[in-house]
């Protein structure tokens, strides 16, 4: 995937239960895209093959933010941050794991 070849980034990865609802699912890249401003790299602003990816820039660097929300196995998920603000990247993270734990 694109995350591998992302070298001298900070990236932190946090993984959650995803629900047995499907629209519940199917909703949560509506979630990650109201608690962030960033912006969805496929325009579709939906779910591609089991990936969610969003981009952006921190507002006071103009560092570069990636975020990957990935659908794993059965019931599993992923989050994954990379930025080259450490405190950046955990606290994005943080902030859309909470609002996903808020929604399931």
């Amino acid at each position: 995937t694109n995350l591998k070849r992302m070298q001298g980034f900070q990236r932190v990865t946090s993984t959650f239960t995803t629900p047995a609802d499907q629209e519940v699912l199917e909703g949560l890249p509506s979630v990650l895209l109201r608690n962030s401003s960033l912006t969805p790299v496929d325009k579709k602003r939906q779910w591609n093959s089991k990936q969610f990816r969003l981009v952006g820039g921190l507002p006071a660097s103009s560092d570069m933010v990636y975020v990957s929300l990935q659908q794993g196995g059965t019931g599993t998920g992923k989050l994954v941050a990379c930025c080259d603000n450490a405190l950046a990247t955990n606290s994005i993270l943080q902030a859309l794991k909470k609002a996903i734990n808020a929604k399931l």
